[in-house]
């Protein structure tokens, strides 16, 4: 196996899978009036892909040796380089944020039936909607990168791998050998298949009583969720492996169960809360009988929510680079330099090490939820900065370009960096190559398969809705 394909197998990546929407479905937030579309929402979404794009473009060009993000943290200019480049390593939480935008948009129509009765959404069209929205572009993608990158995937003996693919169940571990962003479209299509589930258990208490206390039932429901997200994740990484959890059920039972409540990376259902939780807020603000003085008490808590958001965001990217300059897969070859406060840093170590796993998703949702909620009720400005068309064009190809960057990275590291490597270009030209490959390559591919493949599958979908409901 080549080094790129060792190297990227054995750093923690994560990416993104794009939520099931289109993005013409879509339109600015009103005050006075409710809307069916947020176009904001799209801007986030492309900001989200173009933060995993970054993100392993970074991996890449680490593992080539093309620039070396970690100065002497010793001297000023060092430790603000730090910080800043602690900040630029923030894509790996763009999935999280892709996982809040799916909970916050799937759950739109089961928030409006739960808290002012109006007709329950049809499972119908909601599935149909959600598979071929995904199926067509993942189905392509999976055979043709097992046929053109990875053939083995399509020999006899790997068929039981290709099935786990076919049908959703592949984890983290298995992904990174034949695309390493998959496994995140496993956790989508298993919460496609929850959510109509879980609002139905929802109702069972939600749907009685005036429409604030419906508002605090639901409140309730979704706080449980969160917890049990929590709670999965740390029964996962500390209780599972011992036999603590035997007075409970038996170990044997208890390590059987962890490929279906856990897997290997968790379900994120406590990410998916928070998107719920700002879903309900948005909607109870939209056709509360009392909405226009919601939508200002919100508008002018928007600059607080902004403040906080941006706040823990900074905090979590620099405990995130922390984490991977103390993990010797993601920069074996380059000194550890890690030590920014020595009065601190035992403490910080010993709490990175023991909380960063369980926490960090939580953390990542509630940042991403404050901004959110900043944007949906925030001035008009800086929604149009979110609003503008090259961000929505970017949104519209996300899945595509979420699905093909990687192999197109990889393929970009064995035969053309190598090539430059050989023939001694500087690695300031090589990053520089590497930046010309994603735009003239990565991007315009990923708009073409969008329009090829994405693109008739969602009109197939819609056609099939048509004719069912007829």
């Amino acid at each position: 196996m080549n080094s790129t394909d060792t190297f990227l197998r054995n750093q923690h990546m994560t990416s993104q899978n794009t939520p099931a929407f289109s993005p013409s479905a879509t339109n600015s937030l009103e005050e006075n009036q409710p809307k069916k579309y947020i176009l904001v929402l799209d801007g986030v979404r492309a900001i989200a892909c173009l933060a995993v794009l970054a993100f392993h473009m970074n991996l890449v060009s680490t593992g080539f040796h093309l620039w070396q993000p970690l100065l002497s943290i010793h001297t000023v200019i060092g430790t603000l380089t730090y910080f800043a480049t602690s900040i630029a390593w923030f894509g790996e939480s763009g999935v999280i944020l892709f996982f809040l935008l799916s909970g916050f948009l799937l759950f739109l129509p089961f928030a409006k039936a739960l808290l002012f009765d109006s007709p329950w959404p049809s499972l119908r069209r909601f599935y149909i909607r959600r598979i071929f929205r995904i199926l067509p572009g993942y189905y392509a993608a999976l055979f043709l990168i097992a046929l053109f990158i990875h053939p083995q995937f399509l020999s006899p003996v790997n068929w039981h791998y290709l099935w786990i693919f076919l049908t959703f169940q592949m984890n983290f571990a298995l992904s990174q050998y034949i695309n390493g962003p998959f496994w995140t479209l496993a956790i989508e299509f298993q919460f496609y298949l929850l959510l109509p589930i879980l609002a139905w258990l929802f109702s069972l208490l939600v749907r009685r009583g005036t429409t604030r206390w419906r508002l605090l039932k639901l409140t309730f429901c979704l706080f449980l969720m969160i917890a049990w997200g929590l709670f999965t994740r740390y029964w996962s990484v500390y209780i599972s492996n011992t036999s603590t959890s035997d007075f409970l059920i038996p170990h044997r039972v208890s390590i059987a169960l962890i490929p279906y409540i856990y897997s290997d990376t968790g379900r994120y259902s406590e990410v998916f809360a928070v998107g719920m939780l700002a879903c309900m807020v948005y909607t109870y603000t939209q056709y509360a009988p009392s909405r226009p003085s919601w939508h200002t008490w919100m508008h002018r808590l928007s600059p607080l929510m902004l403040t906080m958001g941006l706040a823990l965001f900074s905090f979590l990217c620099f405990w995130h680079f922390y984490f991977i300059d103390i993990t010797p897969r993601y920069f074996a070859t380059f000194p550890r330099s890690y030590v920014v406060f020595p009065l601190l840093d035992p403490h910080i170590l010993r709490i990175v090490i023991h909380h960063w796993g369980e926490l960090q998703a939580l953390g990542y949702a509630l940042s991403y939820g404050f901004c959110l909620l900043t944007l949906l009720y925030g001035s008009t400005k800086l929604k149009r900065l979110f609003e503008c068309s090259l961000l929505r064009w970017i949104a519209s190809i996300s899945f595509s370009l979420y699905m093909w960057h990687l192999p197109f990275l990889g393929i970009f590291g064995n035969v053309v960096g190598h090539n430059l490597q050989r023939q001694g270009w500087s690695p300031l030209a090589e990053y520089g190559v590497l930046w010309c490959w994603t735009l003239v390559v990565i991007i315009p591919v990923s708009a073409m398969l969008y329009r090829w493949i994405e693109q008739p599958g969602i009109r197939v979908g819609e056609w099939l809705i048509s004719k069912l409901e007829r």
